[in-house]
Parts: structure tokens; C-alpha cells; sequence
């Protein structure tokens, strides 16, 4: 990372995240698959009857843009798919978290980690309700929380996120997985540095 875009940590969307599976800044729900934060969507799944193709196709542009080193031209889209989501989905969508999540990262990536916090804060709270505090996923928003404070440079609140990441990763994942592991790592490297 450079000197402008914050502190160099590893981060949450590391290949062994919370669910063990990559992260993918692409929606799952249309276009060839890849997982978007532990879900092991079908090989063939390449079309969501349930999503209307321009809200899934704005994400995964956006994506691209991200991909490409420009998360300042995805913020904009992923803008216009969010309300979209939210829109036409709901709020509380898996789908629109997902976008969300995905807005979050890119400011994060602009430099913006400020604007980042509440998407973090938001999607949390959502997939603690849908999800539970124990799925995949909500430690995945749990650590991407902790992260964006990270890079806000509150660090004890990153290490506290962080510490509650561990703990319910221990619990619900088990001490020996990756996940758990990687969570275990980024605490350490908060706490030192």
C-alpha cells in the first residue's frame, strides 16, 4: 500500500477470510461465478431471475473499475446500484449487503475510511439480524468494521472489533481455522503497530 491510501495492514479480504473462501469485490448473482464472502454459488449459476439485471450489472461494473485501480470511478456506481438494492430488493437483501460492503471498500480504498465506517456499522447490524453473530459473513462485516476503523486510525476501537472478531471466531469457527487464524494475525498486528 502507499503512504496515502493509510496504514499497511493485512486486510479482512485476504484469501483466507472469515469463511475460509476468497473475497470478491463481483456479485454472485449474475455474470460468471465468484464468491462474494463465503457463499459457494453453483458452477452454472451465471443468472439471478430474482435480481433485475442492471442492479447486479452496476455492482459488477463498478468491480471492474475497482479491479482496475480505479475505486474513485466505482463509488458512483456502486452509489446508483445501492439505492437500486435497495429499492428494489430491500434494505436487508443478502444482495444489497453485498453491494454495500463493496461501496465501503472503495472509499476505503480512496482514502476515505471515515465514509467506510458507517456501510461497515450498517452491514454488520443487517447480517447480525438476518445472519446471526455466528455466520460467515457477519465475522466477515465484524472484521471489515474493524479494518475501517483501522484505517481511520482508531485503534483501540480496531482492536476492540477485532478482539470480539477473535472471540466469536474461536467460538463459532474454532480456534485452528483459517479464519480464525487470520482475525488472530490482524489483532496481533494492531495491537503492535
Amino acid at each position: 500500500m502507499n503512504a496515502s491510501s493509510g496504514p499497511s495492514t493485512p486486510t479482512p479480504w485476504a484469501p483466507a477470510t472469515i469463511s475460509g473462501a476468497p473475497v470478491s469485490r463481483r456479485d454472485s448473482s449474475t455474470g460468471p461465478c465468484r464468491c462474494s464472502s463465503g457463499t459457494s454459488p453453483t458452477p452454472n449459476a451465471s443468472w439471478d431471475p430474482t435480481i433485475p439485471t442492471p442492479l447486479a450489472g452496476h455492482n459488477n461494473l463498478a468491480g471492474a473499475y475497482e479491479a482496475a485501480g480505479d475505486p474513485a470511478r466505482a463509488i458512483p456506481i456502486y452509489l446508483r446500484a445501492l439505492a437500486g438494492r435497495e429499492r428494489v430488493l430491500g434494505p436487508e437483501d443478502l444482495r444489497t449487503l453485498v453491494c454495500r460492503d463493496n461501496l465501503a471498500r472503495a472509499h476505503e480504498l480512496t482514502g476515505n475510511p471515515a465514509r467506510a465506517v458507517p456501510l461497515h456499522e450498517r452491514t454488520l447490524t443487517d447480517r447480525e439480524r438476518a445472519l446471526g453473530p455466528g455466520h460467515p459473513d457477519t465475522l466477515l462485516s465484524l472484521s471489515n468494521l474493524a479494518y475501517a476503523h483501522h484505517r481511520a486510525q482508531n485503534r483501540e476501537r480496531s482492536a476492540e472489533l477485532f478482539a470480539r472478531a477473535l472471540s466469536a471466531g474461536e467460538r463459532h469457527l474454532g480456534p485452528e481455522h483459517p479464519a480464525t487464524r487470520h482475525v488472530q494475525e490482524l489483532l496481533s498486528h494492531v495491537r503492535g503497530g
